[in-house]
């Protein structure tokens, strides 16, 4: 009687372990992410000292009036340590329309952890002190 019992309790199982399997693959689990932050960052006059984050692979514009002649915005410190890199090395002049102002863009990537600092100056082409600045700090993270 024993015996007969146990061949059915195999029988029962070998008959369920097949649906078990089938069932589990029919099962699908999904994740869902949260939204990643806008690719691109811009900024302009009125952020200058402020701090900004970035997430690795984000870009920031940093946008800045370029009216006066004989005058040229540079980079000074693009960052260090390889956090930020500029995209361009000679920056991109917007034209402007007849409602705005003529503007020159600067173009970085956030490429590792840390916290930079991004100092711009505008200077006489000529060479001599700047006349104006501009300066933020840069934290980027992983995603």
């Amino acid at each position: 009687m024993r015996g007969a019992r146990e061949a059915a309790g195999w029988r029962l199982l070998l008959s369920v372990c097949p649906l078990a399997v089938l069932a589990c693959g029919c099962i699908r689990v999904s994740y869902v992410s949260a939204p990643r932050p806008a690719r691109t960052t811009t900024i302009g006059p009125t952020q200058d000292g402020q701090l900004f984050e970035l997430k690795e692979g984000q870009q920031l514009v940093v946008r800045l009036p370029d009216e006066k002649e004989g005058y040229k915005w540079a980079v000074i410190r693009p960052g260090r340590k390889g956090i930020l890199r500029q995209l361009a090395t000679a920056a991109s002049e917007i034209p402007a329309s007849a409602t705005e102002r003529r503007s020159i863009e600067f173009r970085f990537e956030a490429v590792r952890q840390g916290d930079v600092m991004v100092h711009l100056e505008r200077r006489p082409e000529g060479g001599g002190p700047p006349v104006e600045d501009f300066e933020v700090t840069v934290r980027v993270s992983l995603y």
